[in-house]
């Protein structure tokens, strides 16, 4: 597996900041993610939004890879080459929009011999797209004989109002079972996409239907843990 990250902003944790530069959480969070003894993983770091660059590091990713993951790029910014990039390397991508919230900008293709998972730069959509996409298919590759997340059944804790057409993947915390025995969770907040702090204080994530623009307290919804 190669990973890279891309953004000229990108800094690496402890380093200082400039103007509107960002720490690199995404590099350690799939770093930590993909430690499995059946995982070698081949770590490229950050690469500049400068198109040769990005060019040149995707096709060195995918020289001896069966899985490349990165992370940006995928948006339809200015500074988003990933699609572009990997069609004139000679590559594939299926899909570059899913309807889930967050990780909507997801790109699945490949590039040689290898797959290629595209995944959001914000931590949090980058980790619900690993989640949900990347890790099944890695899993998948790896010949796992389940390579599916397992989820179980929570209630919500609190009643719930949002906007429907997108499955939303929420950070969430258990809560105490209830006569039923089945945990409460309760609900983070619903703007995450980039607040990585809430996954480190959240005990995995609650999945809401697409289709639901309400939900009582004591709804039961599925939950994937950590």
């Amino acid at each position: 597996v190669a990973l890279l990250c891309s953004g000229s902003e990108l800094r690496e944790p402890g380093e200082p900041l400039g103007p509107s530069q960002i720490w690199n959480a995404n590099r350690g969070l799939l770093a930590a993610a993909l430690a499995a003894p059946w995982v070698a993983l081949t770590d490229l770091g950050a690469v500049p939004d400068d198109p040769a660059q990005l060019a040149a590091a995707l096709l060195r990713a995918a020289d001896g890879a069966d899985l490349v993951i990165s992370t940006g790029g995928m948006a339809d910014g200015d500074e988003d080459h990933m699609p572009r990039l990997l069609r004139a390397s000679g590559g594939t991508v299926h899909a570059l929009r899913v309807a889930i919230k967050p990780g909507k900008p997801v790109g699945l293709g490949t590039l040689g011999g290898a797959v290629h998972v595209g995944l959001p730069g914000n931590p949090v959509a980058a980790f619900v797209a690993w989640s949900m996409l990347g890790a099944p298919l890695l899993r998948r590759l790896a010949g796992l004989a389940d390579p599916l997340p397992v989820f179980r059944t929570v209630r919500l804790s609190a009643p719930l109002l949002r906007r429907p057409g997108r499955a939303e993947f929420r950070p969430a915390c258990l809560q105490p079972a209830g006569p039923d025995g089945l945990p409460g969770v309760e609900l983070m907040a619903p703007n995450f996409a980039a607040r990585i702090a809430l996954l480190a204080r959240a005990d995995g994530l609650a999945l809401i239907p697409a289709q639901a623009e309400r939900l009582d307290a004591g709804a039961r919804v599925d939950f994937l843990s950590f």
